[in-house]
């Protein structure tokens, strides 16, 4: 199929320049050159995008196969990128990144568009094509998993708990905010916006808005709060200091096991 091997080709070059934005981080000692808040932020992303990168190019090789676990990397790789898409965009129109010199405006919109084409194509094109990927998969259901092809209510479930504890967050950063001022509004303020995802996601995973087979809602949601738990989880390691609530964490990072092991585990196979 066209359309699949251009999203291949996409994801390919998301993540090798994903890689590539992070070897040049650090090699070029950027990641203790800058303003405080800027890097107490910046330096939080490595983890997260580091395993974004590497759902992404597993996706591409498991498109390029027809494997049946294509679905399952991609829907999370999507849920992934458009977390990344959610953070920068909303921390650069904070810190005035799409104002000043024109190379650094191309820069942070190239980054956004990128990881919003990655988001959004892989979630379509994959759920268009879900029939170019039976496999092993079909031989035998899916534990727990039902005939017509919709997600069983464990893995929808899940998916709505994941909304409730991504709405949770939302007043929990909001928290954090209030508490430190001087660097909050850029650091816990954008989490905001993967947590507004997470949520659409998790309840349209729920409510099965995308048709009978609910699985990439499910598995989106997973991904948008690995990714966003993953940066959370090393902004804490590296910032103890200035976390005031570290437990209000754990929740999300409970949950974002639970919702990619039981949609991996329990969710329909490919229809």
């Amino acid at each position: 199929m066209h359309r699949l091997s251009a999203l291949v080709a996409l994801q390919i070059v998301a993540s090798l320049g994903t890689v590539a934005w992070w070897v040049y981080w650090f090699a070029s000692g950027s990641y203790h050159h800058g303003q405080p808040c800027d890097l107490v932020y910046e330096n939080s992303f490595p983890l997260g995008d580091l395993v974004m990168a590497g759902f992404v190019m597993t996706s591409a090789v498991q498109i390029h196969r027809r494997h049946p676990s294509a679905l399952f990397f991609g829907f999370v790789a999507a849920g992934m990128a458009l977390s990344l898409a959610c953070l920068d965009t909303t921390h650069n129109l904070l810190v005035g990144g799409f104002s000043g010199p024109l190379p650094k405006i191309l820069q942070k919109a190239v980054f956004a568009v990128v990881n919003t084409l990655v988001g959004v194509t892989t979630l379509v094109t994959l759920n268009r094509h879900r029939s170019e990927f039976k496999g092993r998969s079909q031989r035998l259901p899916a534990e727990g998993s039902r005939p017509d092809g919709a997600v069983t209510p464990v893995a929808a479930g899940l998916s709505g708990l994941g909304a409730a504890v991504a709405l949770g967050g939302i007043a929990a950063y909001a928290a954090l905010a209030h508490d430190r001022p001087e660097c909050a509004h850029l650091t816990e303020v954008p989490f905001v916006t993967p947590s507004v995802l997470a949520a659409a996601f998790g309840v349209g995973g729920a409510l099965g808005l995308s048709g009978r087979p609910t699985q990439p809602m499910v598995l989106a949601t997973g991904g948008v709060l690995a990714h966003a738990g993953l940066i959370a989880l090393l902004y804490v390691a590296l910032n103890p200091a200035l976390v005031t609530r570290p437990w209000l964490l754990a929740p999300a990072l409970v949950v974002t096991l639970a919702v990619g092991i039981q949609a991996a585990g329990r969710g329909s196979p490919p229809t």
